[in-house]
């Protein structure tokens, strides 16, 4: 059985990883969130390992990184009426469960984004997500960690890649 690292605290690779995510994030959504010429009105990001928001702690996980970052950009978002959609999935349902009620805790009325959970295996919401990542006029951020790369196939690695 994997180790579950949500029931405890994160260790310092996980606190690293979730560092370097954070700073890829803040640097990632202006280029398609504040340009002024917009390329892209649909904006997706995908996590599909999303895990309960945080460790038992509290630190946050990749999806409420994803809230926080997003609050800096809440205005542009609305101004240039662009399609932010969010996607978390987790496949252990109490893990899912307790994610959207760290979630539902980001007072969520009137926010300009979109967010879909699941709980499905990897292949599964993957298939379900995969055309809309491949939809002209669309920027993807697609989040994939370390505890879920023994799911990722030579055929998902060449879909995500091939897209434009």
């Amino acid at each position: 059985m994997a180790k579950d690292i949500h029931h405890k605290p994160f260790d310092e690779g996980t606190k690293a990883k979730l560092a370097i995510f954070k700073d890829y994030l803040k640097e990632w959504l202006p280029v398609f969130i504040a340009k002024r010429d917009i390329y892209w009105k649909n904006i997706n990001i995908y996590d599909f390992f999303a895990g309960p928001g945080s460790d038992k702690t509290g630190i946050k996980g990749t999806p409420l990184l994803i809230l926080d970052e997003l609050e800096a950009y809440l205005e542009t978002i609305d101004e240039k009426q662009l399609n932010v959609n969010l996607y978390f999935n987790e496949f252990d349902t109490n893990k899912c469960e307790e994610l959207k009620q760290k979630v539902g805790n980001y007072n969520l009325d009137n926010k300009p984004y979109n967010i879909e959970f699941d709980s499905l295996d990897f292949k599964e919401a993957f298939n379900k997500k995969g055309l809309s990542m491949a939809k002209p006029n669309v920027a993807n951020l697609v989040f994939l960690d370390q505890n879920g790369i023994r799911h990722i196939s030579e055929e998902v690695f060449k879909y995500l890649i091939d897209i434009k």
